[in-house]
């Protein structure tokens, strides 16, 4: 997404997740024109600037008391106070609702990720091409709309199950995304049988770009990495193989994308080829979270980058035994030590090596 304003909460040691010393959650990024408000923030934590902790309009901002700060929407800020985030005057002493929007800074060089639910990411890259997987933006989960997704660059598609294809087909003809998909989804399902496998997808009357893939199809688009791997999923009898993503970014920060997928000692291969930095891996409610968490374990054997795990595809009301939490216990009776973020809607993280 390319904007010359960046919306970031706080310059505060971020504990939540993310394997680094300071970094930023970020705000979510308006869709549309945005309201200057100058009110300052007047107290801050020790060490930070009021300047710098910042929320755009209509954004709440939330802190625990470790000092993890988030912009987010009150539907969200609702959730997170739930979970033991604070307003201003509770989380950390300071005025009560200020809001105001960050003055100028320097593009953003890090990779931000932000989870729309179920298995839809939006990623950010350092250049400002934004990448999405699976956007489904009509779950049960979503609170978005067609209208909150203005810009993609490429969409990832890993298996040709509903809640996998999701609304790629919409958001690309509105976006002009380049679908990254199965040369059997992309050639037997969306297009027209006489069509050649060069020519575009055209859905209600828009064409739109794709690129078919398999298991070691690899492409770049404006500096991006896409390499597909398996993943042990069923996929209909047209879907092609169900897959996995590399993400590589301009700047060589790797996330991997497990798609559906359960556990395979390949990803211990993985972890040591293409070095992940992060891992968005499937924690559906029928993976048991301990599989998952030996997931990290194969990808961080012979890897020592991987710094953050996000689980996807959990329920925002996932069943017990079945959550993010779980997954966190799971890790650590294996003792690893990467990061694990357990996503909240609307909150978006800043990832860096």
């Amino acid at each position: 997404m390319r904007f010359n304003k960046i919306f970031i909460v706080a310059l505060i040691p971020l504990v939540l997740s993310i394997g680094i010393t300071q970094s930023f959650i970020v705000s979510p990024v308006a869709f549309g024109a945005h309201q200057n408000i100058n009110s300052p923030v007047q107290q801050m934590m020790d060490g930070v600037a009021a300047k710098d902790v910042v929320c755009k309009s209509g954004l709440a901002l939330m802190i625990k008391s470790s000092g993890t700060a988030a912009c987010v929407k009150p539907s969200s800020a609702e959730k997170l106070a739930d979970q033991g985030w604070g307003t201003l005057e509770k989380g950390a002493s300071m005025i009560e609702d200020e809001i105001v929007e960050v003055s100028m800074h320097e593009q953003n060089s890090d990779v931000t990720i932000e989870w729309l639910t179920w298995s839809f990411f939006r990623i950010t890259t350092p250049d400002g091409k934004v990448i999405l997987t699976n956007p489904w933006y009509t779950n049960p989960d979503s609170s978005i709309t067609l209208d909150d997704i203005p810009e993609a660059d490429i969409i990832l598609v890993p298996t040709g199950h509903p809640d996998e294809v999701g609304n790629a087909l919409e958001v690309a003809a509105k976006t002009n995304a380049t679908i990254i998909a199965s040369h059997e989804l992309i050639n037997l399902v969306w297009k027209d049988h006489n069509a050649g496998f060069r020519d575009p997808i055209i859905f209600n009357g828009t064409a739109i770009q794709s690129r078919s893939f398999q298991p070691g199809s690899t492409t770049t688009i404006d500096g991006i990495t896409i390499r597909a791997v398996t993943a042990l999923h069923g996929n209909y009898d047209t879907g092609g193989p169900a897959m996995g993503f590399f993400i590589t970014m301009e700047d060589g920060y790797t996330i991997y994308f497990s798609g559906s997928t359960d556990l395979t000692l390949d990803m211990k291969l993985w972890g040591e080829l293409f070095k992940p930095d992060a891992a968005l891996l499937y924690l559906a409610s029928g993976m048991n979270p301990r599989d998952v968490a030996v997931m990290v374990q194969l990808l961080s054997e012979n890897n020592p980058n991987l710094k953050t795990v996000i689980p996807h595809h959990h329920r925002l009301d996932a069943p017990e035994g079945r959550t993010p939490a779980d997954l966190g216990k799971a890790m650590m009776e294996l003792g690893l030590k990467v990061e694990l973020i357990d996503p909240q809607p609307g909150v978006i993280y800043t990832l860096s090596k």
